[in-house]
């Protein structure tokens, strides 16, 4: 009697604890199913990347999870984020996070992913300027204090690098611009975004970087996208045919980060360079810039 007393005890009680695992089973399932997703914003007049979109189907972004000050307690590290292009953000796999049952996070993200972080720090290279979307580097640490009860997070990246663009005219003595080319000479191309604070590290690595030129009409558009700091004597040479036009950039020309210069330069048949206007920028403010003669290099 006791022995069957105890066998009916034995399996009633595997009975639940298989229940119990597969309700817990299911609920785990049910939460990484359900993961955090984010909507997002570019901040700034334009409020787009350097492709000229708001955000590219399949734009991956990488979001770090954590609490209290910078990532001294990360609870879920640059996990992968992808959108369709409509600026909503969400990730499958391992790549999923899931709010803690108790507390409030904060969430950093960045644009572009990388895969190789270290230490808490993205590399940045903008030697190739051929897909400027590519090093176009956004940051976020808008959201904060959020929670299971939440709902979808909101991602306010702001641009970190400077954006030099020049509209160059043909002027007097020059019949049209094709295959014009500019480049910048000795620009440091290398750095790091701290992910922890937002900043970005002086600029290394000087190299000559070819800036990207496209067809404006009758006119051409220089694009760069450089390291913030200064640009004090640094040189940029414009190319058209076998005649180079060098302007050495003014004392204190310093760039600075989130704001988008944007200049109109004439080539004159006289060798030379007239630049004038204001420099503007929208997100990427209204930089002024003065009238340069930029003299034909040798």
């Amino acid at each position: 009697m006791k022995t069957k007393q105890l066998l009916s005890a034995m399996l009633v009680f595997t009975a639940v604890m298989t229940s119990c695992k597969k309700d817990d089973f299911e609920k785990n399932k049910s939460v990484k199913d359900s993961g955090v997703e984010f909507t997002s914003r570019i901040m700034g007049d334009l409020a787009t990347k350097a492709s000229g979109n708001r955000w590219d189907a399949n734009d991956e972004i990488g979001v770090f999870m954590k609490q209290g000050v910078g990532l001294s307690k990360v609870l879920g590290a640059n996990k992968k984020f992808t959108t369709k292009g409509n600026g909503n953000f969400s990730s499958t796999g391992d790549d999923i996070l899931n709010y803690p049952a108790k507390g409030q996070v904060d969430f950093i993200a960045y644009y572009p992913f990388s895969a190789a972080v270290s230490k808490n720090s993205v590399e940045i290279n903008v030697a190739d300027q051929k897909n400027q979307a590519k090093i176009d580097v956004m940051y976020s640490d808008n959201a904060r204090g959020l929670n299971k009860k939440s709902g979808t997070a909101k991602l306010e990246f702001s641009h970190m690098l400077s954006k030099v663009e020049i509209l160059v005219k043909a002027g007097t003595g020059i019949a049209n611009l094709t295959g014009l080319k500019a480049g910048l000479t000795s620009i440091p191309t290398k750095s790091l975004l701290d992910l922890a604070t937002g900043k970005i590290n002086q600029g290394s690595t000087e190299v000559n970087v070819e800036a990207k030129v496209s067809v404006q009409k009758a006119d051409q558009l220089v694009e760069a996208i450089l390291i913030p700091g200064n640009y004090e004597g640094k040189k940029i040479v414009f190319s058209i045919a076998n005649d180079n036009y060098t302007w050495t950039i003014p004392a204190n020309t310093k760039l600075e980060s989130g704001k988008r210069y944007a200049y109109s330069v004439t080539l004159l048949g006289s060798k030379a360079v007239k630049l004038e206007g204001n420099a503007t920028i929208t997100n990427w403010i209204a930089v002024p810039s003065g009238q340069v003669d930029v003299i034909q290099a040798d």
